[in-house]
């Protein structure tokens, strides 16, 4: 479900192929229960108020696409929301099947004036399609349920570069999903707390009370800080490999110390319990104190 800034509504309902949406957007009846059986079967795409009764309100037909579109009204809240097709992109751009392999090649750069030539149309159809994949909410496409929302995070500022210039990307992931990105011209606390919040933004949207319990970093003062405005309770974790890293850095004049630390750290690090992890940690801080004399090198 998405909302645009003008305060339409639409929902995107699932049907087996375009004839059978013909079919079904002319009769009132099927289309009903169409509806029902997805709100039964998918209610993450719908309004939770969505379940209190709707009527249908009135069409709307897309001359550019020539498709009829039913408009539904809430019974609740008197909201409308337009019921947009699965086989059509949103605001009607396109079909998905038209478009699925312009936008597949753009994830590699392809110049648009290439895809033009392949497939038609103009540079700027297809730049305007690109973009728009941009407007939904990550975090809200992506979980449905407030209770999957991640309670764990990870976090790190991507170097990249824009028009010459360099920038960086707050990233903000859990669960091996991607769920926030945004770019800032810096990697100073206020940049890097303003490029966070708006995945805290979007979860918000999802669940009012959400606080994660900890987020894992890598180390970078700035982000910790920008962690800490967004989230005052969660609890920093540094990356166990920048702590490989900032120890081997330390030690690297002495290849004795660097190769038995590092040997040490991913031992401990493979322990398949917290307990022997712990355990593995404490026999590496007993060492460095007997056999590193020098006060850079300790743990």
């Amino acid at each position: 479900m998405a909302a645009s800034t003008r305060g339409d509504h639409t929902i995107c309902l699932p049907f087996d192929n375009e004839t059978q949406y013909r079919e079904l957007v002319q009769d009132a009846l099927g289309f009903r229960l169409h509806l029902s059986q997805t709100l039964t079967t998918h209610p993450e795409l719908f309004p939770k108020e969505m379940e209190a009764g709707f009527r249908f309100h009135d069409f709307i037909y897309s001359f550019k696409q020539d498709l009829t579109l039913r408009r539904i009204k809430l019974t609740a809240t008197g909201d409308i929301y337009q019921l947009r097709p699965d086989f059509m992109m949103p605001y009607m751009v396109g079909k998905t099947h038209e478009m699925e392999k312009a936008l597949y090649l753009c994830r590699f750069a392809v110049p648009f004036d290439a895809i033009v030539y392949v497939l038609g149309r103009n540079a700027m159809y297809w730049y305007r399609a690109y973009i728009s994949l941009g407007r939904p909410s990550i975090v809200g496409t992506t979980i449905k349920d407030l209770k999957l929302l991640p309670r764990n995070l990870v976090v790190d500022e991507k170097h990249s570069w824009l028009k010459g210039e360099k920038v960086f990307l707050p990233t903000t992931v859990a669960n091996g999903c991607i769920l926030g990105v945004s770019v800032t011209d810096s990697a100073s606390p206020k940049a890097l707390t303003e490029g966070c919040r708006e995945f805290h933004q979007e979860a918000l949207n999802l669940d009012p009370a959400y606080a994660p319990h900890t987020v894992n970093h890598d180390g970078w003062p700035a982000t910790q800080t920008a962690m800490k405005a967004i989230f005052p309770t969660v609890t920093l974790i540094l990356c166990f490999l920048h702590s490989v890293l900032k120890i081997q850095k330390s030690c690297r004049r002495t290849p004795e110390i660097w190769k038995r630390l590092t040997g040490m750290l991913w031992a401990a690090y493979k322990q398949p319990n917290k307990t022997r992890f712990q355990k593995g940690l404490r026999q590496l801080q007993k060492w460095t104190k007997e056999n590193v004399t020098s006060p850079h090198l300790r743990i």
